[in-house]
């Protein structure tokens, strides 16, 4: 250690210690709903501060026996007394915090304009808390959101949302603030299909009314006035392209007074003639959904690559975009499901995750699914396996055999099928031996085995 950093150590102690000394202090801050008082130096908080600096001032700062008298009701003793051990020896130990204290923490480090700190506590808490921050991110969005400068903790929050699809399933939902709900919803990266939105906006909507009918038939012109102000600055954000017309009709139509009339009318041309387009002020874009069984952020590119016939780690934009047709926990492990859902749509790739495995494996459909019973013939279907779900470019990747006749098969009561090596039924169980591709699942002889999980991705061209 050099001279010169000797000396910064011993002027850090020094400061510290005048924390202990009363008679030097010019300051008392009363703290909390019981007013604990904390004696401080104005001069050192206003060096450290710029909330401070503003309280000391000639037309804000009030004095009482030679010292100035500050009032900080909002916050608790504990929490203050770490923010002045922090301002007097710059050190501060969140190891020995739960995170409800850390959240405490940061909300009035944000008040009192400790910029340095507060950016401290936010990546603390993302590094360090993950877990906890995970458990209700809609609780914690709740406390932040309105503090602007904590814009880290808050999209860290939005993206958990999105990964989670948590919102609806929070208890608080129904109370939830409304510009959070908005939040939300403008962003391309929250997985839920948009009628699943609609349903749970309309439930919201008439939380917000306690005295409305169960039944809308009984509602009077006034309780629909009054739901459609209550939705009207999030009604647009849905994103109405991707509301299919039998949902429209069977789930939407029923609150036609509650729309606003331009779009109501915009979306039934649009249904009559899809040349239509939809005038919305939310993107008509598919939102990116989540997947359950893989880091689809690394996943994605991965893919990308697999399908354009490059190296697992080539660097490069992503040039697809990738969409949740069908996920088998949510729509039902039905083969019949599988076709309404994957039907006609283009190119797909498949991730499913084994009950008696870790190991993922899947398939990737330059074609169509659809339901005729027939084989269809391809020479760039794929299948892989992953051995870890957080190492996806590590997968093995077998490319379709020389005969193509057998690449994928379409039943129209059972799920995915890539010739007899990956069939999965019309229930839960896939079926594998090996023949049109290379051996690459290595999961034995035992069949059927029995699927945690399956989804079935659209591949598109961004």
């Amino acid at each position: 250690m050099g001279t010169v950093s000797k000396f910064q150590l011993k002027l850090l102690n020094d400061i510290a210690g005048l924390l202990e000394d009363s008679n030097t202090c010019d300051l008392v801050i009363r703290v909390g709903e019981q007013k604990k008082e904390f004696q401080a130096h104005s001069g050192i908080l206003s060096a450290r501060s710029r909330y401070f600096r503003t309280a000391f001032s000639p037309h804000w700062a009030r004095e009482h026996d030679g010292k100035f008298i500050l009032e900080k009701p909002n916050v608790s003793p504990e929490t203050f007394e770490i923010i002045l051990k922090f301002l007097y020896s710059g050190r501060i130990e969140l190891n020995q915090h739960e995170g409800t204290e850390i959240l405490k923490l940061l909300v009035a480090v944000d008040e009192l304009q400790l910029d340095d700190l507060l950016a401290y506590i936010q990546n603390y808490l993302i590094e360090k808390k993950t877990e906890w921050i995970c458990e209700d991110p809609v609780k914690i969005l709740e406390v932040v959101f309105c503090h602007q400068a904590c814009d880290s903790l808050r999209d860290f929050c939005l993206e958990k949302i999105g990964e989670q699809q948590s919102i609806f399933k929070s208890d608080g939902f129904p109370s939830l603030n409304e510009a959070i709900i908005k939040l939300v919803l403008e962003r391309d990266d929250f997985g839920v299909e948009e009628i699943e939105i609609w349903e749970n906006l309309i439930k919201w909507g008439i939380a917000q009314h306690s005295n409305l009918a169960d039944d809308i038939s009984r509602w009077s012109k006034q309780d629909f006035s009054n739901v459609k102000n209550t939705l009207q600055q999030l009604v647009p954000l849905i994103r109405w392209g991707f509301v299919d017309s039998r949902h429209f009709r069977e789930k939407v139509a029923p609150y036609k007074k509650i729309f606003p009339k331009e779009l109501y009318e915009n979306l039934i041309d649009h249904y009559l003639d899809p040349n239509i387009p939809i005038q919305s002020t939310s993107a008509q874009v598919p939102r990116s959904i989540i997947s359950t069984i893989v880091d689809f952020k690394i996943a994605a590119v991965v893919i990308a690559n697999w399908i354009d016939n490059l190296g697992s780690n080539n660097e490069r934009r992503n040039p697809y975009r990738f969409v949740l047709l069908f996920r088998a926990s949510r729509d039902g492990f039905s083969g019949v499901k599988f076709h309404q859902k994957c039907d006609n749509k283009g190119a797909t790739v498949v991730f499913a995750k084994l009950k008696s495995k870790e190991m993922i494996l899947g398939g990737y459909n330059p074609g169509d699914w659809t339901n005729d019973c027939q084989w269809h013939h391809s020479n760039r279907t794929f299948l892989f396996s992953v051995q870890n779900s957080k190492n996806i470019a590590s997968a093995q990747i077998g490319l379709i055999n020389s005969y193509y006749g057998r690449a994928t098969s379409h039943i129209r009561t059972c799920g995915p099928g890539f010739g007899s090596d990956f069939h999965i039924d019309r229930t839960d169980n896939l079926y594998h031996r090996p023949d049109s591709y290379p051996n690459v699942f290595n999961i034995g002889d035992e069949n059927p085995q029995k699927l945690q999980e399956y989804e079935v991705f659209q591949v598109l061209n961004k």
